[in-house]
């Protein structure tokens, strides 16, 4: 089939290269410079730079001659172009009936007449070979038109001749993993059901799967209402409130689509399908989606237009919810449970107070990490580091041993604003809510083998409360192996995971979590003695400043333990050990308690502790490596 997609943004390149493996394609751009770099760089560099264009994926920039014997032309412009594509194609394809009934026809009709006499009928226009259809025209934009409110199958109706068959193509699809070659599957819907079907069929390939559907209004409002959702959900995710809220939020969503859709004359089924259901999980829950992303940095407190243009792409969100609401009042579909639901968020750690006309406003914003900014403090120790800071992650830790393996280089560093899935020692949860907790994990690369790292969490204690004393923060010590207590609790800890042989090389990566502020919504999810910095300072530092100065002090430290193993940190570990030279309790794994009295740690990090092993008999020295061990005070507080 000769296809043509028009638009090359990243869904209509995607398309383009998922496609021209069975057909051959042409894929359209309006910027003729944009077409010109395609094709010397058989790459898409604004969308799609790391995928490579295939080698029969013709370009072009002449709208004519890319639809000179198209067979089916795919619209993959945002919905606000999409009235304007639709007059330039039906103005390459006028209607055609008799003789002489457009000027651009009765040329061409009157070249052929000497020839044979061919009268073209509804749906078909003449060139010079004679009669030909008019082409298949499917939109694959998801959005209603600004101002009219309108459907895209509305607006092709007010456009085309009768003569074009048309459809809808939507589902959940990023672009970048069609243009991968990554299974997906989609919705073809046309109140064409022979046109659906056939479509449908020839599109599908190993991965792609196209389902065919009548359900024209079903398949469009899923598609462009669950955009105005996943603006929502990054709101959600960008606060912080926890999968509970997500979950909720999805729900709810949901069914305000559907009574929407019904409304309009959509069906359930669909709505609950590919082109609703799952286009909402998608986009709400995919950090690919670029109205996911607005609403994670509304939640930063980001001027909208400042989003729009960092993002790069269109964000139909943006636009649909305006008319959304329009719809909504207009056909009596209630808004009250979004009201609900932003009402609820207070049970996360967070107040929200009504601005009347505007929305919601957060009583106390979170202080954003800014990686500029951090480099900014740290100085020259900045070449040290490659700092990147992300909305969300389900551990930092996890995603940083997973960049490792991939090549990522010494001194990455990877802030987290919010964890969903942060770990403590011994697999225990990391609690922390939005902007109340610093947490981030450090890549560093050793030419020493596993054996040679003994000690090295204990090492990244010395540099925390290195920090903590920059800052004034008093009152603050050190628990064996990588626990920082103050305030009656845990004050912050440190999670060391390493890769590599016992020769070497080595990859370590350090994760560690501070506690600032927490408010009580997070202390009470927290099944121990915690402690934060607002408790032993009443002046913090930002948290900025505060990653700046511990990257600051890692790096210090990393370079003397390289030099000098932990050896060279020993003494200073001890003077910050809060139970030096006292009475403690040590938990073993197979559940023994031993007491004893703590004497150090050994140049590996072991812990030194006099044990009485029976009554009336002498204490004896005794070395315990960090494992499965808990420390505890002797009275049994466990800390």
């Amino acid at each position: 089939m000769n296809i043509t997609v028009i638009g090359a943004g990243a869904w209509g390149t995607a398309l383009a290269i998922s496609l021209a493996a069975s057909h051959r394609v042409t894929l359209w751009a309006r910027d003729a410079a944009q077409i010109e770099a395609m094709r010397a760089t058989r790459r898409n560099q604004r969308y799609l730079p790391d995928i490579p264009l295939p080698d029969n994926l013709e370009l072009s920039a002449d709208f004519s001659a890319a639809l000179g014997e198209v067979e089916l032309a795919i619209i993959a412009v945002p919905s606000a172009a999409l009235r304007a594509t639709l007059q330039q194609i039906a103005s390459c394809f006028p209607l055609s009936n008799s003789l002489g009934e457009t000027t651009s026809h009765s040329t061409r009709l009157q070249t052929t007449a000497a020839k044979s006499l061919v009268i073209p009928q509804a749906g078909e226009r003449t060139n010079e070979k004679g009669v030909v259809k008019f082409p298949g025209v499917v939109w694959v934009c998801k959005g209603f038109e600004a101002e009219t409110s309108l459907l895209p199958h509305q607006v092709a109706a007010e456009i085309l001749p009768e003569g074009f068959r048309r459809g809808v193509l939507s589902g959940p699809s990023f672009a970048q993993e069609v243009a991968r070659g990554l299974p997906a599957a989609l919705t073809l819907a046309s109140a064409d059901e022979e046109f659906a079907q056939r479509t449908a069929q020839a599109l599908h390939h190993a991965c792609l799967r196209i389902y065919a559907s009548n359900d024209v209004i079903g398949v469009e409002v899923g598609g462009a209402v669950k955009n105005v959702m996943a603006i929502a959900a990054g709101i959600c995710d960008g606060m912080g409130l926890g999968y509970n809220a997500r979950a909720a939020l999805l729900t709810r969503g949901l069914a305000e689509i559907t009574r929407l859709g019904l409304k309009l004359g959509g069906r359930p089924e669909t709505l609950g399908g590919l082109s609703g259901a799952g286009d909402l999980i998608l986009t709400c829950t995919g950090d690919l989606s670029r109205n996911r992303q607005v609403g994670l940095l509304l939640a930063q407190q980001h001027d909208l237009p400042e989003i729009l243009r960092r993002l790069g792409h269109v964000a139909e969100g943006v636009y649909t919810v305006r008319e959304v609401h329009r719809l909504a009042q207009r056909l009596g579909v209630s808004r009250a449970s979004v009201s609900n639901a932003l009402h609820g968020v207070e049970q996360f750690g967070l107040t929200l107070y009504s601005v009347r006309g505007r929305g919601y406003c957060l009583t106390n914003p979170p202080q954003w990490l800014d990686a500029a900014q951090v480099n900014t403090l740290l100085a020259s120790e900045s070449e040290n580091f490659r700092i990147e800071i992300l909305d969300s992650a389900i551990s930092s830790n996890s995603l940083l041993l997973q960049r490792a393996a991939q090549g990522a280089p010494s001194g990455s560093v990877l802030a987290v604003e919010w964890q969903s899935g942060g770990r403590g020692r011994l697999g225990r949860p990391w609690h922390s809510g939005l902007g109340n907790a610093l947490t981030f994990s450090l890549l560093w690369r050793f030419d020493c083998g596993l054996a040679g790292l003994s000690g090295l969490s204990l090492a990244a204690g010395v540099a925390l409360m290195r920090a903590l004393h920059g800052f004034g923060v008093n009152g603050a010590s050190l628990k064996w192996p990588n626990d920082v207590l103050g305030a009656g609790g845990k004050l912050a800890g440190i999670l060391m995971e390493a890769q590599g042989d016992m020769l070497g090389p080595s990859t370590v990566v350090i994760g560690i979590g501070i506690n600032l502020s927490l408010p009580q919504q997070v202390l009470q999810r927290i099944d121990q003695s915690v402690g934060d910095l607002s408790q032993l300072s009443e002046k913090l530092p930002s948290r900025n400043e505060l990653l700046a100065g511990v990257l600051r002090e890692l790096a210090g430290v990393l370079r003397e333990f390289s030099a000098g193993g932990f050896a060279c940190l020993r003494e200073e570990w001890e003077n910050y050990h809060l139970y030096q030279n006292k009475p403690v309790q040590l938990l073993l794994p197979d559940g023994k308690v031993v007491q004893g009295v703590v004497r150090g740690v050994n140049q590996d990090g072991a812990l030194m502790a006099e044990v009485v092993s029976a009554a009336g008999a002498a204490p004896e020295m005794r070395i315990f490596h960090a494992g499965e061990i808990s420390l505890r005070s002797h009275d049994h507080a466990a800390v």
